[in-house]
C-alpha cells in the first residue's frame, strides 16, 4: 500500500476540484474551486460557532457535560445519514475503475483510500461540535483538564460505528433496488423515510435539559453512554468505546476490501422489462416536454432528491409534530415571553429550509457531456430555461406550503400571520429557484463522474446558498429580534425579494440566447 497516501490525496483533492484547477487553463474553474473551498469553510464555520453558542448556556449548569453527549450525538447522526445516502456512490460507484486497476495500485490500495476519505470527510461535521466542547472545559472549573486528550481521542473515533452501520445499509438498499428493478425509487424512499423518522424522533423528544435529552439518546445508542461516561474520566468505558468504533471500521473494510469488484459491479447492472409493449405514442406541447424531462433527470438520482427535497420536508415533518403538540405545549417548552417570537421564529425556520433546497442551482450542470442533446433542440433557450425554473417551483412549493399552514397551526397565528407564513416562504422559494439557476449558468460543472459531483461540490450550489442565505438572514433575524415589528419587516422582506426575482427573471430571459448556449457553458 506504498500509493495509499498519494491515492487518498488525489481523492481529497478532488472533493473540491483542487487537481482540476491546478492543471486548467480555464479562469472559470479556478473560480469555481476557490468560491466553493470558501463557502465550505463558511458554512463549516457558522455551524461551529451555532453549536458553541448553545454550549455556552450549559457552561455553568449542573449538566454541562450533556454537551459531550449532545456533541457526539450530532455528529453521530449526520454521519449515519450522510453514509447512508451516499456511503455506497463513494466507496464504489466511481467510473475510474478501469483506469485505476490499470495502474500499479493494489485493490486494498484503493477501497482503503476510498474508505478513508469517506471517514475524513464525516469527521468534519464532528469536527465542527469540537469548539462548543472545548468552551464548556475551559469556562467549567470542576473539569479537569484530562478531558482534553480522552475528547479529542474519542471524538476521532466518533464516526466510525455510524459510518460502517450507514455504508452497510446502503450497500444492502442498492444490493435490494437492483434486486427488485426499482433502484432510484426504492433508494428515495427508503432515505426519505429515515430522515423523516429521524426528524420526527428529533421534534418528540426536544427537551431543553441536556441530561434529560442525554438519557434518552443513551438508552437507544449504547455507545453514546459510553462516550459520555468516558469523558467523565471511567478509563474502561473509553477503552470500551474505542475498541468497538475500531472493531465496526475493520468489519467494514474487511466487507468491502473482500467483496470490492461484486459491489462495484452493482452499480452498472441494468435490467430490462422482459417485453415490449406497443403503446401510443404520446405528443405534449414543447414546455410541458421541457418539465417533464427535468423530472425524469431529477428522480433519477436519488442522490439529487435527497439533497434537495429533504430539508423542507423535514421542515414539514417537525412543523406537523408541532402543530399536533399544540401551541401551549411549546410555550411549555420555552418559557415566558416566547409568545411573540413564536411567528416569527417559525417563519425564519421555514424560509431557511426552502433556501436551502437547491434544485434550480444543479439543473444545468445535470446535463453534463449530454448538454448537445438540449442545445440542438428546435427549442427557445429562455423555454428550456423557464421549465428548469418551474420544475424548480413545481417540487418545492407545495411541501413549503404544507410547512407553512402546519406552522400556522403551531403557533396559532392571526389572519395577518397565516398570511405572511405563506407568502414569505413562497417568495423564498422563487428567489432561490432564479438566483439558483443565474448562478449555475455563470458556473456550470458539465464534467463531472457521479452523481455527487454536481449536486454537492459545484461552485453554483456555494453561491446560491450563500448569496439566499446572506439574503435573507438579516430581516428574518432582526422579525425575530423585534418582534413587534415582525409582521411590517416580514412582508416588506417578501415585497423587496419578489421585486428582485422578477428584475433577475426579466434579464435572464432577455440574455437567454447568450448565457444558454455552448459558447458560454463549455
Amino acid at each position: 500500500m506504498k500509493n495509499l497516501g498519494l491515492v487518498l490525496g488525489l481523492y481529497l483533492k478532488s472533493l473540491f476540484g483542487i487537481n482540476k484547477a491546478r492543471f486548467s487553463n480555464d479562469p472559470k474553474e479556478r473560480r469555481r474551486t476557490a468560491l466553493s473551498i470558501v463557502m465550505t469553510l463558511f458554512f463549516a464555520v457558522y455551524f461551529a460557532v451555532m453549536f458553541a453558542g448553545r454550549s455556552v448556556l450549559y457552561a455553568q449548569s449542573d449538566d454541562a457535560l450533556g454537551v459531550f453527549s449532545l456533541a457526539m450525538t450530532l455528529g453521530t447522526a449526520i454521519t449515519f445519514i450522510s453514509s447512508m445516502s451516499a456511503g455506497y456512490n463513494a466507496l464504489f460507484a466511481y467510473k475510474d475503475h478501469d483506469i485505476l486497476f490499470s495502474l500499479p495500485l493494489t485493490q486494498d490500495t484503493i477501497s482503503l483510500s476510498r474508505l478513508l476519505m469517506l471517514y475524513i470527510s464525516n469527521l468534519v461535521y464532528v469536527i465542527m461540535m469540537l469548539p462548543g466542547c472545548i468552551i464548556v472545559c475551559l469556562r467549567c472549573t470542576d473539569i479537569s483538564w484530562l478531558i482534553f486528550p480522552r475528547l479529542l481521542l474519542m471524538t476521532a473515533a466518533v464516526p466510525l460505528i455510524p459510518m460502517t452501520a450507514g455504508v452497510l445499509l446502503s450497500i444492502f438498499i442498492k444490493f435490494i433496488s437492483v434486486k427488485l428493478k426499482l433502484s432510484k425509487l426504492l433508494s428515495i424512499i427508503t432515505n426519505i423515510f429515515m430522515l423523516a423518522a429521524i426528524a420526527a424522533y428529533v421534534m418528540l423528544s426536544q427537551n431543553y435539559s441536556l441530561t434529560a435529552s442525554a438519557a434518552v439518546v443513551e438508552s437507544i445508542y449504547a455507545p453514546a453512554s459510553w462516550f459520555a461516561l468516558g469523558i467523565g474520566g471511567s478509563a474502561p468505558h473509553v477503552i470500551l468505546f474505542i475498541i468497538s468504533s475500531l472493531a465496526a471500521a475493520g468489519i467494514l473494510w474487511l466487507i468491502t476490501a473482500h467483496a470490492y469488484n461484486a459491489l462495484n459491479e452493482l452499480s452498472s447492472v441494468h435490467f430490462a422489462r422482459g417485453k415490449y409493449n406497443a403503446d401510443a405514442i404520446k405528443v405534449s406541447p414543447p414546455r410541458r416536454a421541457l418539465i417533464r424531462r427535468e423530472a425524469k433527470r431529477f428522480f433519477s438520482s436519488h442522490i439529487y432528491v435527497m439533497n434537495t427535497v429533504v430539508p423542507p420536508a423535514i421542515a414539514a415533518v417537525g412543523l406537523a409534530v408541532l402543530a399536533v403538540l399544540g401551541r401551549a405545549r411549546i410555550l411549555s417548552w420555552l418559557g415566558e415571553g416566547a409568545e411573540s417570537i413564536l411567528m416569527p421564529t417559525a417563519l425564519l425556520a421555514l424560509s431557511f429550509m426552502s433556501l436551502m433546497s437547491q434544485i434550480s442551482s444543479s439543473s444545468v450542470s445535470a446535463e453534463g457531456s449530454a448538454l448537445w442533446r438540449i442545445l440542438t433542440l428546435p427549442v427557445k433557450s429562455s423555454d428550456v430555461l423557464k421549465a428548469k425554473l418551474a420544475f424548480h417551483f413545481i417540487v418545492l412549493s407545495p411541501i413549503t406550503l404544507a410547512g407553512s399552514v402546519f406552522a400556522a397551526i403551531a403557533v396559532g397565528a392571526d389572519a395577518l400571520g397565516v398570511a405572511v407564513l405563506i407568502i414569505v416562504p413562497q417568495v423564498a422559494v422563487v428567489y432561490c429557484d432564479i438566483i439558483g439557476l443565474m448562478m449555475n449558468l455563470k458556473l456550470p460543472k458539465l464534467d463531472w463522474k457521479n452523481d455527487v459531483e454536481f449536486v454537492k461540490q459545484g461552485g453554483s450550489l456555494a453561491a446560491s446558498l450563500g448569496i439566499c442565505v446572506l439574503s435573507f438572514a438579516p430581516p428574518l433575524v432582526a422579525a425575530v429580534a423585534f418582534s413587534v415589528c415582525a409582521y411590517p419587516i416580514a412582508l416588506g422582506t417578501g415585497a423587496l425579494f419578489a421585486a428582485i426575482s422578477l428584475i433577475v427573471f426579466t434579464r435572464m430571459m432577455k440574455k437567454s440566447d447568450r448565457l444558454f448556449s455552448a459558447e458560454n457553458l463549455m
